[in-house]
């Protein structure tokens, strides 16, 4: 028997994808707020939902009035978050339900971007199949394209496949220009404010990983 208000005990029913649990711990008082961050995970509750909630579980949150077509206070929708995943489930089963496959949040991202960028080969695939635009790009012209190529996911392997399916639904790196306006720009405006851009300045750079690669070319480029 649960005990009320254990929002603890719901962590665990939705990554155990127990819908019945679920339901079980909302019928017992348990109540949580969306954008608050949940105990123990350090992200919101939306965001954790959408990340790690399978189907049974989904269905049990609608069930108790949860809207399929809610945001967060960041502008993402489920399907954004699910994009960040790794349950193709529950994909399937929001897309299933004509959840806006291009919607956007507050920084102009659709869902697609962010699959790119978490570089999930199998969530990429089905955004595309669902129709997913893969010409679209954010607030700072980053395309889903972009995002995979300089993902700071280690993963060479999901990079290629990623950016090998964007690819196959005709996905342009940059928009309009060689390379977009981003913070990335402001970054190497300061390096160049250095005497020395070459060698250690690269760490030096608040961005580190794989950017780095990107700042090299970028300077051979100026």
């Amino acid at each position: 028997q649960h005990e009320r208000g254990r929002p603890e005990e719901l962590l665990k029913a939705i990554d155990n994808d127990c819908g019945t649990c679920v339901a079980l711990l909302l019928d017992a008082g348990v109540t949580f707020d969306p954008n608050e961050a949940s105990s123990g995970t350090g992200i919101s509750w939306f965001r954790y939902i959408g990340m790690s909630a399978g189907p049974k579980t989904l269905v049990a949150f609608v069930e108790h009035g949860f809207r399929l077509d809610a945001t967060d206070d960041e502008g993402n929708t489920l399907l954004h978050r699910a994009a960040q995943g790794q349950r193709i489930d529950t994909i399937q089963w929001l897309l299933a339900r004509s959840l806006q496959v291009d919607a956007r949040n507050e920084r102009g991202e659709t869902p697609l971007m962010l699959a790119a960028y978490a570089l999930e080969p199998n969530i990429v695939r089905a955004l595309l199949e669902a129709k997913a635009d893969v010409s679209l790009h954010d607030r700072d012209q980053h395309t889903a394209k972009w995002n995979a190529r300089w993902s700071d996911h280690n993963d060479e392997k999901k990079r290629t496949a990623v950016i090998a399916l964007l690819e196959q639904h005709g996905a342009s790196e940059y928009v309009g220009r060689e390379m977009p306006h981003s913070h990335y720009d402001a970054e190497l405006d300061r390096a160049r404010l250095s005497e020395d851009v070459t060698g250690e300045i690269y760490e030096q750079l608040p961005t580190l990983g794989r950017q780095l690669r990107f700042f090299r070319v970028a300077l051979k480029d100026r």
